[in-house]
């Protein structure tokens, strides 16, 4: 028998007045939290996946959709905010790119075999096809990165990509210039497969987690333990360059060489930043906070999911 979860997705305005955006029955795990909601970098736009479709709001309330976007879709805004890409159609193997100022919707690039994973360097997308890390420019064809059949998942910012090879093993660090992909090199290896990877938005900083430890490295210094927190599921680095994980007991911000530690007494279900603010907020099954104070809690019989700043309010991501 498939079960299935009422979720909703609702805004709380800076009045505190809870606003319904979406509703619907779906199986649990179906998206990634990211891949359900996200907010601009600037703030000025959420993008929210219901119905099959994914929904394009700007502060202002003008909404904007993008057809054919469920089970495996991916969404992720680009640096500067001017466009918002997705993974489409029925073999999820579309890739589309929105101007989020004029609305228009263009098909920028098809992989038969489908899209993994889906990140923004400084001017164009990368993928992961298969077997195949793809180079896609918002204008030509696609182009091969690396082909190896270990590949998990990698990471991307500015104009560089670091990818995590399983082999032998072992996960092998590799880092690469989209520029100049044939520069490929090897930071390190770690025995344990990566759980969760990010980069600074100019690529320099890279962290990524292990069911045991986090990792950190600047650069192509060889990455270092910084924590051996356990099951971290939650990483990101603000746009400021702080550095945020967490786990389902606790939140950790790290600024430098400083660390804060935010222990919760309920279980965490996510960690991201404010876009504007760069402050933490943080996603309990029963309430959204920052590093300050309790932001918003969700209906009575709901539980939070996951939450984000937009609009002068809190948008919240809850079932029941």
């Amino acid at each position: 028998m498939r079960r299935w979860r009422a979720e909703q997705l609702t805004l709380i305005t800076s009045d505190g007045t809870p606003v319904v955006l979406a509703a619907e029955s779906r199986e649990p795990g179906e998206l990634a939290t990211q891949d359900v909601f996200q907010v601009s970098g600037d703030g000025a736009y959420l993008a929210y996946a219901f119905g099959g479709a994914l929904h394009v709001r700007g502060a202002d309330g003008v909404e904007r959709t993008v057809a054919d976007y469920g089970q495996h879709s991916q969404m992720r805004f680009s640096p500067d905010g001017r466009r918002l890409a997705a993974v489409v159609g029925d073999e999820r193997a579309h890739i589309v790119v929105m101007d989020l100022e004029s609305g228009d919707v263009h098909d920028v690039a098809t992989l038969p075999q489908g899209v993994r994973q889906l990140e923004w360097t400084r001017d164009r997308l990368v993928a992961l096809s298969a077997n195949q890390l793809v180079a896609v420019p918002l204008d030509g064809a696609p182009k091969p990165l690396l082909v190896d059949y270990g590949i998990e998942r990698f990471a991307a910012g500015g104009d560089r990509v670091v990818v995590f090879d399983r082999q032998d093993q072992a996960t092998h660090v590799l880092a690469l210039d989209v520029t100049a992909p044939q520069d490929l090199h090897e930071l390190t290896s770690v025995e344990d497969p990566v759980t969760n990877a990010a980069l600074t938005l100019d690529g320099t900083r890279l962290a990524f987690t292990t069911q045991l430890a986090v990792f950190e490295s600047t650069g192509d210094a060889k990455p270092t333990a910084i924590s051996d927190r356990f099951g971290v599921h939650s990483l990101w680095f603000a746009r400021d360059g702080r550095l945020g994980y967490a786990s389902t007991e606790s939140a950790t911000v790290l600024v430098g060489a400083r660390a804060q530690r935010f222990d919760s007494d309920g279980q965490i279900a996510m960690l991201r930043f404010d876009p504007r603010t760069n402050e933490m907020l943080v996603a309990t099954q029963t309430h959204a906070w920052d590093s300050d104070k309790r932001l918003a809690s969700p209906p009575a019989g709901h539980t939070l999911l996951g939450a984000d700043r937009f609009a002068g309010g809190v948008v919240m991501w809850t079932s029941h």
